[in-house]
């Protein structure tokens, strides 16, 4: 998981990556998704779609670190 900072109208400040391709916007009010900056990680959540953005959405329920 990783960061893209804050941006007007941006969908999410996190993003889901694999490598240095990004897969899925990030957003939570569940959790403290800042606490995942940097780890690998699986989510659970719903995706929805980011209207004029390249990439969707998850709408995270669930967060868990894998490899730890």
């Amino acid at each position: 998981m990783d960061g893209v900072g804050k941006l007007i109208n941006r969908p999410s400040a996190h993003k889901l990556i694999k490598g240095k391709k990004t897969l899925f916007f990030l957003n939570s009010l569940k959790v403290n998704l800042n606490d995942y900056h940097g780890k690998r990680v699986g989510v659970r959540g719903k995706i929805v779609d980011a209207p004029g953005w390249d990439y969707r959405v998850i709408i995270v329920e669930d967060i868990a670190v894998l490899g730890e």
